[in-house]
């Protein structure tokens, strides 16, 4: 009888180690949190694939829809997000079509100041909202993603090459030759990483905002006439203009990416932990630097 009790304790141990690893295992294959910073909001991209805004409502901006997503892009007063089924939603202000997305399936999405693009499942491109200076006419093609500025946007094309659209009185939409794996559009320039690491920028530099020291980065994005990266050693980097202390406020510590609008006036970044957020800068006036419970 002795032997059996035993035995039946050594299982439930068993079993509740079991459970352990299970439930360690579904916490490891959590996604990681993924952030986007607008004029005066902010998205997020919960580990549960949620979509949490907080910041200035004026339009319903921070009106989030209920459902799973994929990722989120926060703009001037509207937003769009791309759910799991690979359909875009969006919400906010709607006066040139920036909320009025096309239909279909789509793997990847840019929020602009008053318009957006995104890249369809066959990787061609679509742009909806205001079309100045041709910012929402984007080129023939098939892309791996997509960026979108003030009022240019630029794409990674399937050989690795950048193409760029809009907007060029500064050379913002003149990119350099070679092979990238990112590129971000800002407001009069833009950045991308190279195939290898390199970060580039092009475009004006009145405020040393393409002005990249040495080294490699994961990532690399143009906003308004600062630009931000994370290192390959998972630290912040920012240059250019600090009117708003994006760069002599840059948080230290590991970081997975970063988010800094071609027309906003404060900068978020996610954790190396993948959970949590950080957003700093001047201008809180609208609570956009709030970042929300659970996620802070």
């Amino acid at each position: 009888m002795r032997r059996l009790t035993g035995i039946a304790m050594c299982s439930a141990a068993i079993l509740a180690l079991g459970l352990l690893v299970t439930a360690s295992a579904e916490a490891a294959k959590k996604p990681p949190v993924k952030v986007s910073v607008g004029s005066y909001h902010t998205c997020a991209v919960t580990q549960q694939k949620q979509v949490e805004c907080w910041g200035t409502n004026d339009y319903g901006e921070t009106d989030a829809p209920g459902g799973k997503f994929k990722s989120v892009g926060a703009g001037y007063y509207s937003s769009c997000g791309l759910r799991t089924n690979g359909k875009i939603t969006c919400w906010g202000q709607d006066d040139d079509g920036e909320a009025s997305p096309p239909g279909g399936k789509f793997k990847s999405l840019a929020e602009g100041i008053e318009n957006a693009c995104a890249v369809r499942e066959n990787g061609k491109l679509e742009c909806w909202g205001a079309d100045d200076y041709g910012s929402a006419s984007p080129p023939n093609g098939k892309f791996r993603s997509v960026s979108v500025g003030e009022y240019s946007g630029c794409g990674v094309k399937e050989n690795r090459k950048l193409e760029c659209w809009g907007r060029d009185d500064d050379g913002q939409a003149s990119p350099p030759p070679g092979k990238f794996k990112s590129v971000s559009a800002g407001r009069y320039h833009s950045c991308g990483v190279t195939v290898g690491g390199k970060g580039v920028c092009w475009g004006d530099n009145s405020e040393g905002e393409t002005d990249v020291t040495g080294g490699f980065f994961k990532s690399l994005g143009a906003g308004y006439y600062t630009s931000c990266g994370i290192r390959t050693s998972s630290r912040i980097e920012c240059f250019g203009y600090d009117a708003y202390d994006i760069v002599s406020a840059q948080p230290e510590g590991k970081f997975r990416s970063v988010s800094y609008g071609s027309y906003s006036e404060h900068a978020c970044a996610v954790e190396q932990n993948g959970k949590s957020i950080q957003c700093w800068g001047t201008n809180n006036n609208y609570g956009q630097q709030d970042v929300p419970p659970g996620l802070d």
